[in-house]
């Protein structure tokens, strides 16, 4: 008969089972301990803006892991979600949006920034009323 592998501390034996949570117990502290609490627990970031020009666009924000994306109002735009991969210099467009919208996304990389605006010559009228958070 074959049994499961146990390992004697003395008078008494440990389970394979036991000793296989006692390791992944182990590696979890490991873990916490290693790494940033921001990179475990996301900080909260917010950026929120009422735009009513164009070329006006909401601070930004670094985004990592899930984030939020709510644009309502009253108004006529289009409204863009750019994000930066080298601190801001630059901006990519991410989506356009000419109606009122809530989104839920994910940025698997660190460090990128996020934000949302109006570019010139796609403002009409209204407040947009802007916020990515996470």
């Amino acid at each position: 008969m074959i049994t499961s592998p146990t390992m004697s501390t003395g008078s008494r034996f440990i389970s394979w089972s036991k000793m296989k949570k006692i390791v992944l117990f182990l590696i979890i502290g490991l873990f916490l301990l290693t790494t940033p609490v921001t990179d475990v627990f996301s900080a909260s970031r917010l950026s929120a803006a009422n735009i009513t020009a164009q070329n006006t666009f909401s601070t930004a924000t670094i985004i990592t892991g899930y984030y939020n994306f709510s644009v309502s109002g009253t108004w006529v735009a289009t409204v863009t979600l750019q994000r930066s991969y080298d601190g801001g210099s630059t901006w990519v467009d991410l989506a356009n949006f000419t109606s009122n919208v809530e989104d839920i996304s994910l940025e698997p990389e660190t460090g990128v920034y996020y934000r949302f605006g109006v570019k010139t010559g796609a403002f009409t009228s209204g407040t947009v009323v802007g916020r990515i958070s996470q």
